[in-house]
C-alpha cells in the first residue's frame, strides 16, 4: 500500500467541474482520475489478508458509498478522527469498490465533490473512461409576452426598482404576462442581463448571489422571474410595465 499526498491536478479538475461538466472536462477528469493515487480511510479488519478494510458509509435512504480524496489534508479535514489512511492507485480502488457492491463513490467530500455511480465504478475498475450520459435535446417552445393581467402597485414597482436597478449587470426589467405553448399565462418579472446571459439559470444565479428583498407577490399574485432576450425585449417594451430600462 503506497502512501502519499494525493493529486493536485485531479483536485483542480474537481473544482472546475463543480456544478457540472461538459463532455471535454468530464473526459479529462476521468482520464486524470485513472492515473491518480487516491487517499482513503481504512479501519482494522482482522479477516482481511492485509489486516485493514474499507470504511463504507450508509445514507439515510440505505444507499452504500465509499469516500476518496485527492490529499490527506482533505481527508483529515472531513474525517479528523479516522483510524487509518492509505493511498491506493485509482483503478485498484475502483476494483475494491466494485467488489464491495457500493452504490457510489464520493470524491473530495464535502466540496467540490463528485459522485461516481455504480455503472461508472464498473468501467473505471476496467481502466475505461465511463460512457457519457445521453444528451437530452429540449424541444423549442414558443413564448408569448403580453401586458400583465395584474399591474404592480406604485409601492411594489418602487420596491422592485430599488432591488434591481443598483446592479449594473441588469440592463432592464419589466413586469409582463408570459405564456408558453399549451400552458396558462404567468405573471413574470423579466430581466435583461449584460453580456448576453439569457437563460433562467443565469437570471436565478444573478439574483441569488445578492441578498435581494423581492416582493413575495405582485398585486396579490405569485410571479416568476425570467430572462429577456432581444426578441422578448421588444414585446416587453411595447406591452409590459417598465421597472427600469437603461436604454431610456
Amino acid at each position: 500500500m503506497r502512501r502519499g499526498t494525493g493529486n493536485r491536478s485531479l483536485n483542480n479538475l474537481l473544482h472546475r467541474a463543480r456544478g457540472g461538466a461538459d463532455a471535454g472536462l468530464r473526459t479529462r477528469l476521468f482520464t486524470t482520475l485513472l492515473s491518480s493515487t487516491l487517499v482513503i480511510e481504512t479501519a482494522p479488519a482482522p479477516d482481511s489478508p492485509d489486516g485493514w478494510g474499507l470504511v463504507v458509509m450508509r445514507s439515510s435512504d440505505g444507499r452504500r458509498g465509499l469516500s476518496a480524496f485527492t490529499s490527506q489534508r482533505l481527508l483529515r479535514s472531513f474525517r479528523p478522527g479516522c483510524e487509518g489512511v492509505a493511498c491506493v492507485p485509482a483503478r485498484e480502488f475502483f476494483r475494491m469498490a466494485l467488489e464491495s457492491s457500493v452504490d457510489a463513490v464520493l470524491l473530495d467530500m464535502p466540496l467540490p465533490g463528485w459522485e461516481i455511480s455504480q455503472g461508472e465504478i464498473a468501467e473505471l475498475a476496467e481502466g475505461r473512461i465511463p460512457t457519457a450520459p445521453p444528451v437530452i435535446r429540449e424541444r423549442m417552445v414558443r413564448v408569448h409576452v403580453s401586458a400583465p393581467a395584474v399591474r404592480p402597485s406604485p409601492d411594489e414597482l418602487a420596491l422592485l426598482r430599488a432591488q434591481l436597478e443598483p446592479h449594473p449587470e441588469i440592463l432592464a426589467a419589466y413586469v409582463v404576462s408570459l405564456t408558453l405553448a399549451g400552458a396558462p399565462a404567468k405573471l413574470c418579472v423579466s430581466i435583461l442581463l449584460r453580456d448576453g446571459a439569457g437563460s433562467y439559470d443565469d437570471v436565478c444565479a444573478a439574483l441569488d448571489s445578492r441578498d435581494l428583498q423581492m416582493p413575495d407577490s405582485i398585486g396579490g399574485q405569485e410571479y416568476l422571474t425570467g430572462p429577456l432576450n432581444s426578441g422578448l425585449l421588444v414585446c416587453a417594451r411595447r406591452d409590459g410595465v417598465r421597472i427600469f430600462d437603461r436604454a431610456d
